[in-house]
C-alpha cells in the first residue's frame, strides 16, 4: 500500500518508475506495483529483476540510457 500512497501523494507514474531494493521483497513489490524492478547487490536476481552489483552501476546505466 505503501507504494500506491507514495505514487497518488507525488504524482508518480509507477508504469515509468523504477523499484530498487536489494531483496526478493522489493522485487515483487515493484513487480506488484507495475514498476520496473532492479536487484541491486550480491548473488542472483529474483526472476523478473534485472541486476546490477551495485547502485552505481545502476545509475551509471540509466544516465547512459538517456543520453
Amino acid at each position: 500500500g505503501m507504494l500506491y500512497a507514495a505514487a497518488k501523494d507525488f504524482n508518480i507514474d509507477l508504469s515509468a518508475s523504477y523499484m530498487v531494493g536489494d531483496s526478493e521483497n522489493d522485487v515483487e513489490c515493484g513487480k506488484n506495483g507495475g514498476c520496473t524492478p532492479i536487484f541491486v547487490g550480491d548473488g542472483t536476481a529474483p526472476e523478473g529483476a534485472s541486476h546490477f552489483a551495485d547502485l552505481g552501476e545502476f545509475v551509471r546505466c540509466v544516465i547512459a540510457k538517456e543520453n
